[in-house]
């Protein structure tokens, strides 16, 4: 946003918006920053100062909070936590983070948590307030109309999926059933029309098969809702689903003896493995034999210092070139000859989207004709809390338990 816009930007926006929050346990500097902010923006601003993130939180969930500063040190409390929670309660609120002295670590941790801005305390003065609230307004507004069309978008292609699908299913019952009362009969051009009742029964297979995919890709842009997961019973889940392809491929999937516990979407996560794992147990040479999926999962520490989770999974099948590797992740990208088994090409799609959603990675490791890794690391999200919660269980076991 430029100078220009800013001084166009009328006070009263950002009045009508609704109360400004100012946490800082020290008074004197909370009250600088509100008589700034009023001078800035004039005297009729609510402003809400408060010393304590508890206070804080009760002002957001229940009160018209346009905007919310947050100090980075809170006596023996980190404002980044703080910072976390707000956006908890509050996706869309404004935060901007306050600090006795730049340190471009804390700019960049507090970003990642959800902070629009990061000022100096030092270097505060009223056009860096002016423009760090209307800038962080105005983002949050953009964010705001942008999920909306997200969510609107999403609805669509579901509503349109399912529109497509019921026609396509009917045309597919039609053909087998063509299929069906041709089989063994015989007049003039009987093959020929058994062989093209068979093809319109294989192409519209292939056409439900797509708009089951899509309807699975759609979903995987909704916004998670995170719980610890156990990766044990996670994985135990996968393999019950996949029983029959297990049994079918003479597969098996080896996993750790030790748990361990990720916070995330347990939905998500489990559609984001299961198809790692499936397209280990599908892709193999006709001629392989004992299909293995491996998995793993460990703590690590990255360079940065902030601790992960990774989870590793190997397979021993058909393997990807070195040129195709960069391509995987598009949808609707096969790389496979079309068969059976080879899909839509949205899995790997899906699955990049949930690592997004879980603010993880992914790196892809393989050797044509020997096979695949992958790794996806995921941040470790209230690590003290991990072993105080109860895991998340499957779908199954929540109905049978109640």
């Amino acid at each position: 946003m430029n100078l220009r816009m800013l001084k166009n930007f009328p006070n009263r926006a950002v009045k009508s918006r609704g109360s400004i929050l100012v946490l800082d346990d020290n008074p004197a500097d909370g009250n600088l920053v509100r008589r700034t902010l009023k001078k800035v923006f004039g005297e009729d601003l609510d402003i809400r100062c408060c010393e304590e993130s508890e206070t804080a939180l009760a002002m957001v969930k229940s009160e018209r909070i346009s905007c919310a500063f947050v100090d980075y040190l809170l006596g023996s409390e980190s404002g980044l936590d703080v910072v976390e929670s707000l956006k908890s309660t509050s996706p869309n609120l404004p935060v901007i983070v306050l600090t006795g002295e730049g340190n471009e670590a804390v700019a960049v941790k507090a970003m990642k948590l959800g902070a629009f801005d990061y000022l100096v305390k030092s270097e505060i003065n009223a056009k860096s307030l002016r423009s760090a609230v209307i800038s962080a307004m105005k983002r949050s507004e953009l964010q705001s109309r942008l999920k909306s069309k997200q969510e609107e978008l999403e609805s669509f292609a579901y509503s349109a999926a399912h529109d497509i699908r019921s026609p396509v299913s009917t045309i597919h019952q039609l053909s087998s059933l063509i299929s069906q009362k041709l089989s063994g009969a015989e007049f003039e051009g009987s093959d020929k029309v058994a062989s093209w009742a068979g093809s319109i029964n294989e192409l519209s297979g292939e056409i439900i098969e797509l708009v089951g995919d899509l309807l699975e890709y759609a979903r995987s842009g909704r916004v998670p809702s995170f719980s610890a997961v156990s990766l044990k019973e996670l994985f135990k889940d996968i393999e019950a689903r996949l029983a029959h392809l297990l049994s079918e491929k003479n597969a098996v999937i080896e996993l750790p003896t030790e748990d361990l516990v990720l916070q995330g979407d347990y939905t998500s996560l489990l559609q984001l493995f299961q198809n790692l794992v499936s397209n280990g147990l599908k892709f193999h040479s006709p001629d392989a034999t004992n299909p293995k999926v491996t998995v793993s999962w460990r703590r690590v520490c990255e360079v940065d210092g902030e601790p992960k989770i990774e989870v590793t999974v190997e397979d021993n099948g058909i393997g990807i070139a070195r040129e195709n590797l960069d391509r995987i992740f598009f949808p609707l990208v096969r790389l496979t000859k079309k068969d059976s088994s080879s899909g839509a090409g949205l899995g790997l799609a899906i699955a990049k989207r949930v690592i997004e959603q879980h603010e993880g990675k992914i790196d892809v490791d393989s050797v044509l004709g020997e096979g695949t890794e992958f790794t996806v690391l995921f941040p470790e999200l209230n690590l003290e809390q991990n072993s105080e919660k109860t895991p998340s269980v499957s779908p199954q076991q929540s109905e049978t338990t109640h």
